[in-house]
């Protein structure tokens, strides 16, 4: 079952011509059973808040992104919506709706939250748990590679928090301390999400037979190298956590270089091991 999306386009070759889908990158992957539509446009959670009384815009239309207006529109301010009615808090929600009345059988959950992402506006709480003044500085290097020379030049990531047009080079110290502070904020509020979901696990009994594989799809600079984003070969965006916990998991650090490719040859490897048991 998927809660989310997978970003993934269907093979075009059998779509027709004219069909939607063509122009999407989000859509489920072959396999998987769409219990909530939770992609990047987010219809079911925009619809949720309009029918409690937001005043939402049109998912893609021209003002869509006024959604994610910090208050007064001033950087670092909570969001409009309260952290209940959160993108984060409505996917766990109604995950743990779908699955509680499914827990009686064998269940899979494929679970994937959009945030920490842009644009980056956190709701209260979250918004001001961190300090931006004991936020660490970005890196930075005297580097004047090609790379960095024209991921410098253009603007990229518009949008990526309110107001910003892209040019990395007019922000200052403060704003970048700000939106650091703001993406781990997103980070806390995913944390206390997903303690949901295991708190719940525990309260029904399934902890003890149930695997949990935790993982992300990228990373993101946050002004280090004067960069912003997720296109680029460092680290900070490549480098990504992966943690496999269940029934018959050995305590086990590996540190060698993985792929993503390497998780469902994990998974498969994990699922036929507990069947022959």
């Amino acid at each position: 079952m998927l809660f989310g999306y997978t970003d993934t386009q269907p093979d075009p070759s059998l779509l027709f011509k004219r069909d939607p889908a063509k122009r999407t990158f989000s859509g489920p992957m072959d396999g998987f059973t769409e219990v909530v539509e939770m992609r990047e446009e987010a219809w079911r959670w925009l619809s949720h808040l309009r029918a409690i009384g937001y005043d939402v815009p049109d998912a893609e239309a021209a003002d869509s992104k006024r959604l994610y207006r910090p208050h007064q529109g001033l950087l670092g301010g909570a969001a409009l919506y309260q952290a209940v009615h959160s993108d984060t808090a409505f996917l766990t929600d109604e995950t743990i709706k779908a699955l509680d009345i499914r827990k009686a059988n064998p269940w899979t959950a494929f679970v994937t939250y959009i945030r920490p992402h842009p644009p980056f506006v956190a709701p209260d709480p979250y918004h001001a748990l961190i300090d931006p003044d004991t936020i660490p500085k970005p890196l930075e290097t005297g580097s004047e590679h090609p790379f960095l020379q024209v991921e410098r030049s253009y603007p990229s990531n518009v949008g990526m928090f309110w107001g910003y047009d892209g040019y990395a080079k007019g922000l200052d110290r403060a704003t970048i301390a700000l939106v650091r502070a703001t993406y781990l904020g997103l980070v806390a509020e995913l944390d206390s999400q997903i303690g949901r979901l295991f708190d719940w696990l525990c309260s029904t009994g399934q902890q003890s037979h149930t695997a949990i594989v935790f993982t992300a799809d990228h990373g993101e600079m946050l002004g280090d190298f004067g960069l912003w984003g997720k296109l680029s070969p460092f680290p900070q965006a490549s480098q990504v956590p992966f943690l496999f916990v269940g029934p018959a998991v050995p305590p086990k650090q590996i540190s060698n270089v993985t792929e993503s490719t390497d998780i469902m040859e994990l998974i498969v490897g994990y699922l036929e091991g507990c069947s022959a048991a």
